[in-house]
């Protein structure tokens, strides 16, 4: 019997439990004695609040005079922002972006709700302010990584992280085959922190990027922010979304061919974790089919109304689905492995079927009575399939033929219910049951010859300079004295650093042949001159008044009053911020003393002293303020209509598409059997408007299809797209 769904849901409710602690955003040198905001926050992570749009938008402050970030510089107050704190940047000038103390909070939190990857960002702010107009000069930051060591270890082990996954991305897979990817390689990677929530020792890690990716062990926000990170890398629209499933808790939305979808990660993910599994009943649903089980505010959210793939094909597996040349293989419950070909097969349909797989799982100590079910996990290396069944684990080849035994389990302490393959090592588990916390680990090694993780991988140099652009080494990749060949023996994918300075990885993938994937990194440091990413940029705080490296204000700048913002010594608060030049208008004080004080720090939890972990953002009007803090919608007009689309065949199941590149952030190419698009047999998205042409694989042989092509522009995580081409047919080779 499967227990997984009732037992989930029993474990999530136990959850719960509200943390009565709260989140202090703390001004210090403020005029008003004692003024903070108090942001309340849960054991979970997270405020239930509806997120706020994007920190480039429009806010209107206590003298209901508008700005708009970008308005003052080149530079969005989002992109700027960013740029600092992935330089570490402890002292931050906001002065020219006119945002008031009452908005600040909303705005900060908002963007770390939209980029997970500044994991080693405290919760915790402190700012300086000019009381004149309200507006924020300085941010004071703090940073969750102690060491510069720690700093560079983590973001070692994160972009070696990312290039994996990236590396089994294809590029000719649709957005949602990308989907599935990725939302089964997280549920596979990922344990839920169960065990900390049990004792007490549960880590604010837990809760980030970081505790997800790079240490693997996570609550319901770390799996989000680590869907979102690889969703917004794959540049596939995605985002948070807060609210209860029976306590406190988090998932996400994500668009697929211009509408919205939910994903929960963490109810599709066992508890206790078996190895490969990857349920999928909160996989692609409507709003109506999560709101049986979850709630949230919909304020700033996209409409999840499409129940499109509400009954997917997917709904039959809770194992880890396989891509492999157009198709994607999967264990059904009954224990068949099929093929589904997204361009042929009806979306709840399951596809061709390769093989009967079979299996029984018996109950320990009386050989004569089997549970329900089937606990058959897969997954792929090269050419071979790996399934796991009671007492071993077998191979055989995509077409389904050559099944033999790998290996025989140990099954003394059990049956095997989860398996799942690492580089050249897999691992499988035995317990007497599916997801209890008892169960023994086995792992044995894939002694293949043409193994990429026996390659020598040489590069060219294993460090640059930092100069503002990506810089990429050339590799060499030998096996056995034979140089092979990049795109016939191998692929490569590379991870680079965010804000380009730090460690950059790459991925060595094998192809036909060759097997498995090598990971390796080199080295982005500051040049010699000191440049960093930022410098030479737009000035936010006037022509004088450029912010130093260590993120204080130089001298000059604006002073109040001549555009609404402080500036330079004459408008940065000093001393205890209450003390005002001799004009009774301008603070005085010292320059590069912001505040004169020491972040304050907010609310934790009982016998604790932990910077709460971030969720949502709040919305909704600030009482007393005036000031209306959401966001209003910006105007982005959509792209032109693509001209000039030519498509053809170019060999077996393949067409080369190609048309007149314009200003735009990208592309999306369809592909139907019908003349009317009426099903679509594939979509591709072309990331960069810089792109004319693109190589479309996985289709059926010898087919008519129409294809077309629309561009499109993406702002605030939403892609915006033109009109459709004329569409154009094809047939295939």
């Amino acid at each position: 019997m499967d227990v997984n769904k009732t037992w989930k849901r029993k474990i999530i409710a136990a959850l719960g439990a509200v943390f009565a602690g709260t989140l202090t955003f703390m001004p210090f040198g403020t005029a008003e004695a004692g003024l903070s905001e108090e942001i309340p926050v849960f054991e979970s992570g997270v405020r239930l609040e509806a997120p706020a749009e994007g920190a480039e938008k429009l806010l209107e402050n206590r003298t209901q005079k508008k700005f708009a970030y970008a308005a003052r510089a080149e530079e969005s107050f989002e992109d700027y922002l960013v740029s600092r704190l992935y330089q570490r940047q402890a002292q931050i000038n906001v002065s020219s972006y006119g945002i008031t103390v009452d908005a600040m909070s909303d705005v900060f939190y908002t963007m770390l709700y939209r980029h997970p990857e500044l994991y080693f960002v405290s919760t915790r702010l402190s700012y300086s302010y000019n009381p004149v107009n309200g507006n924020v000069t300085i941010l004071t930051v703090r940073y969750l990584e102690k060491t510069p060591e720690e700093r560079a270890q983590n973001q070692a082990k994160l972009q070696e992280e990312t290039a994996k996954l990236l590396a089994m991305i294809d590029e000719d897979m649709t957005d949602l085959e990308k989907i599935i990817v990725v939302h089964d390689y997280l549920c596979l990677d990922v344990e839920y922190a169960y065990a900390e929530l049990q004792n007490g020792t549960l880590s604010d890690d837990a809760h980030t990027l970081k505790g997800a990716v790079i240490d693997k062990r996570a609550v319901c926000d770390g799996y989000s922010n680590a869907f979102t990170y690889y969703m917004q890398l794959l540049g596939i629209p995605c985002r948070m979304v807060t609210g209860t499933a029976q306590s406190d808790h988090a998932w996400n939305q994500v668009e697929l061919d211009g509408k919205w979808y939910l994903v929960d990660l963490t109810w599709d993910d066992a508890v206790w974790d078996d190895y490969g599994y990857a349920g999928h009943e909160y996989f692609l649903k409507d709003a109506a089919y999560f709101q049986q089980t979850h709630a949230w505010e919909t304020s700033g959210l996209e409409a999840c109304d499409d129940a499109f793939y509400n009954e997917g094909f997917w709904n039959d597996t809770d194992a880890q689905m396989v891509y492999h040349e157009g198709g994607m293989y999967f264990i059904r419950n009954d224990g068949k492995l099929y093929r589904h070909d997204f361009a042929e097969d009806e979306i709840t349909e399951p596809g061709t079927l390769v093989a009967e797989i079979g299996g029984r799982w018996g109950v320990v100590g009386n050989e004569n009575v089997f549970y329900k079910g089937n606990y058959v996990k897969l997954a792929a290396r090269g050419q071979k399939l790996y399934y796991s069944m009671p007492a071993g684990i077998f191979t055989c080849g995509f077409d389904g033929n050559g099944q033999k035994q790998f290996l025989a389990a140990d099954t003394s302490q059990g049956y095997v219910y989860g398996m799942k393959l690492t580089g050249d090592a897999l691992y499988y588990q035995t317990a007497e049951v599916a997801h209890t916390e008892t169960r023994a680990v086995y792992e044995s090694r894939i002694d293949a010859a043409h193994s990429m993780e026996k390659a020598e991988i040489t590069l060219s140099q294993t460090g640059f300079p930092y100069n503002g652009e990506e810089q990429y080494p050339s590799v060499t990749v030998k096996m056995d004295g034979l140089t092979l060949e990049e795109n016939r023996d191998y692929k490569l994918t590379w991870s680079y650093p965010l804000g380009g300075i730090g460690t950059a990885a790459f991925a060595v993938s094998g192809i036909g042949d060759y097997e498995g994937t090598a990971v390796g990194t080199y080295q982005i440091t500051e040049s010699e001159e000191g440049e960093q990413p930022g410098d030479g940029e737009t000035n936010p705080g006037g022509d004088e008044n450029k912010p130093g490296e260590d993120g204080n204000p130089g001298e000059g700048g604006n002073k109040p009053g001549e555009d609404g913002s402080p500036g330079g010594d004459e408008s940065d608060s000093g001393g205890d911020g209450t003390n005002l030049g001799e004009d009774g208008n301008q603070p005085g004080g010292s320059e590069t003393n912001p505040g004169g004080n020491e972040p304050q720090p907010g609310g934790s939890r009982p016998g604790e002293n932990v910077d709460p972990p971030r969720g949502n953002q709040p919305s909704g009007n600030t009482s007393g303020s005036g000031m209306d803090s959401k966001p209003k919608p910006a105007s982005v007009k959509a792209p032109a209509k693509v001209k000039k689309l030519s498509v053809k065949a170019s060999s077996p199941r393949k067409v080369r598409v190609s048309w007149k590149k314009q200003s735009c952030d990208g592309y999306r190419i369809q592909l139907s059997l019908q003349a009317n698009f009426k099903k679509i047999a594939k979509t591709v998205t072309v990331r960069g408007g810089k792109s004319a042409k693109k190589t479309v694989s996985g289709l059926k042989e010898k087919k008519k299809y129409y294809v077309r092509i629309q561009a499109y522009r993406q702002v605030n995580g939403k892609r915006v797209y033109g009109t459709f081409s004329k569409k154009v047919k094809v047939r295939t080779k």
